[in-house]
């Protein structure tokens, strides 16, 4: 079965619309043939998973309680999801799983202008939707209109 990961929430003024779109993302993918993994950033950019990440009541009542920091390697080609450094401890697991592919489902600026796209493919890390000068383009509306 494939891994998607579902990425939402960010920096951006835009940051609740994103985590509505996440939610929609993953309620709408067909579990039967793909693994979700939620990704949810937060408002101070730390970027976190968990199972209860991909329920909306999660954020309605702010319980994050099993949410687990995380860290995507810097080496080309590694698809790795890490748990930070903080969360694994000393003998901790340190590797959550490799994911197939992600989803971006930002808004706004880091999300949707090309800067987690470019992130992306640096890391060589598929993920669907516009790459980076598109997303780059499409967020500049003067630039768009010639």
């Amino acid at each position: 079965m494939k891994k998607v990961g579902v990425i939402f929430g960010g920096q951006s003024v835009e940051h609740e619309v994103s985590v509505i779109t996440g939610m929609q993302v993953i309620e709408n993918i067909d579990k039967s043939k793909y693994e979700v993994v939620p990704i949810y950033i937060n408002k101070e950019g730390k970027w976190l998973t968990g199972p209860s990440l991909g329920d909306f009541k999660t954020y309605k009542e702010g319980n994050f309680k099993d949410a687990k920091q995380i860290v995507l390697s810097a080496n080309r080609n590694d698809y790795n999801i890490y748990l930070h450094p903080d969360e694994a401890g000393l003998f901790g697991k340190k590797i959550l799983g490799k994911l197939d592919i992600i989803f971006p489902a930002l808004h706004g600026t880091y999300g949707e202008d090309g800067s987690t796209q470019g992130l992306f493919e640096l890391m060589n890390i598929p993920y669907a939707g516009g790459g980076v000068l598109a997303s780059s383009v499409g967020m500049d509306k003067i630039l768009m209109k010639d």
